[in-house]
């Protein structure tokens, strides 16, 4: 999820500003939500929710329409930024999932079944 506000991929690379280039996973593939987004389908969830006889499922999916590279994202985020006036000079490095120093890996293809 991204959003203007909170922790998120947005605001982490928006906030890499003390970075020449952010590296970004391009061989992964995710279908990213904006939170509003995100906050409007809870909102036409909850109507059809039956508390009463505990038909309540504890997961639920939502993920965005368009699906992309996360490198690609990065990509977009910055070129979507400095069109909105912010001086943004830093540039999305790709890497693939091995270079990725992150714990937690995520999948090749994140695509919810919705």
């Amino acid at each position: 999820m991204v959003s203007e506000y909170g922790s998120n991929c947005l605001t982490t690379m928006m906030g890499a500003g003390c970075c020449e280039n952010l590296n970004a996973v391009d061989d992964q593939i995710g279908l990213p939500a904006h939170g509003y987004g995100v906050a409007k389908a809870i909102l036409s969830v909850i109507p059809h929710l039956r508390f009463n006889n505990k038909e309540i499922s504890l997961f639920y999916k939502f993920c965005g329409a368009d699906q992309c590279f996360w490198s690609e994202f990065a990509v977009k985020i910055f070129s979507e930024a400095r069109k909105a006036g912010h001086d943004v000079s830093i540039k999305a490095q790709p890497i693939n999932t091995l270079q990725d120093p992150r714990p937690a890996k995520k999948p090749a293809y994140l695509d919810l079944d919705t």
